[in-house]
């Protein structure tokens, strides 16, 4: 269901949509935790033990099969905990709807989805519930393309550390305020691990790059095509998304870099997302091409 899909339902809804938020207030965690109670149904020990065995926090204590205070247990944790806590449930009910014969588990996963993701679109919190159960961070569609894309790119275990980069990304986009800084940081840093994988140089620059990936491209297309034309020029974008890329590279005695502004941030994150899926893209097709 597409934020498209929600009608609003109420006076604020319509006028007085919230400005784009980390989800981070009391609003959000009540209608969040009204969401969770419906969801658990009486099922709250099973549920309090998934979130202690997958968000490695106490659950709620109370009257056994019949606590249900999750608005009370919820405006206590820290926000990336509410965030876990949605994963946490999701995942249970999915083990549930996928080993149980009855249809109330995939009714109840069915309906958590859909009103995690209404309070999340009516209350503007910049989050969104995916299909496996995981909150990420929502800029727009081209933005979660961009994502989609990078992930799939490091998703076999020589690029496991690209990939631990790619989550801190996520992590920085959704604290409140966005960390733009650490975001662009992490999404170079998943960037030049595969770098360094490609060429065992111990450090991703602008120089290093064009003179490096220029023999990769030569490598993988064929000499004098529109396809080496296009990937230099490509590369040639790349270098200069490095050299901007190190301005938030914040080495130990030196100044923290300052935040970027909202655009700024979003230009470089989805850019480094596109380079860090061309280059597991270049560093697989080189392999392919010696062998």
């Amino acid at each position: 269901m597409s934020e498209e899909d929600f009608v609003p339902r109420t006076f604020s809804q319509m006028y007085e949509r919230p400005d784009a938020n980390s989800g981070d207030n009391a609003k959000v965690r009540l209608r969040l935790a009204k969401a969770f109670q419906k969801a658990v149904g009486e099922d709250h020990i099973a549920v309090k033990d998934a979130i202690e065995g997958l968000v490695g926090i106490d659950g709620p204590s109370g009257a056994g099969l019949y606590f249900d205070n999750w608005p009370e247990y919820f405006k206590h944790l820290e926000w990336r905990d509410c965030r876990n806590c949605v994963s946490a449930l999701f995942d249970y009910l999915l083990q549930k709807a996928n080993t149980q014969r009855s249809s109330v588990y995939s009714r109840r996963l069915t309906e958590f989805f859909r009103d995690v993701n209404r309070v999340f679109a009516e209350e503007n919190v910049l989050a969104k519930l995916d299909r496996d159960g995981i909150v990420h961070p929502k800029v727009d569609q081209a933005f979660e393309v961009a994502r989609t894309w990078a992930v799939r790119g490091v998703e076999t275990d020589e690029f496991e550390a690209a990939r631990r980069h790619l989550d801190e990304v996520e992590a920085a986009l959704l604290k409140d305020p966005v960390d733009g800084a650490q975001a662009i940081y992490r999404v170079f840093l998943a960037a030049e691990n595969i770098y360094k994988q490609m060429t065992n140089d111990d450090r991703l620059t602008k120089r290093k790059a064009e003179e490096k990936l220029q023999k990769t491209i030569a490598q993988v297309y064929k000499a004098g095509s529109s396809e080496v034309r296009v990937a230099n020029r490509h590369l040639a974008g790349f270098c200069e998304w490095i050299e901007a890329a190190h301005s938030y590279r914040h080495e130990p005695g030196e100044p923290t870099p300052s935040q970027p502004p909202d655009e700024l941030c979003i230009l470089s994150v989805s850019s480094g997302y596109a380079y860090v899926r061309w280059l597991s893209d270049l560093k697989r097709l080189a392999a392919v091409d010696r062998d």
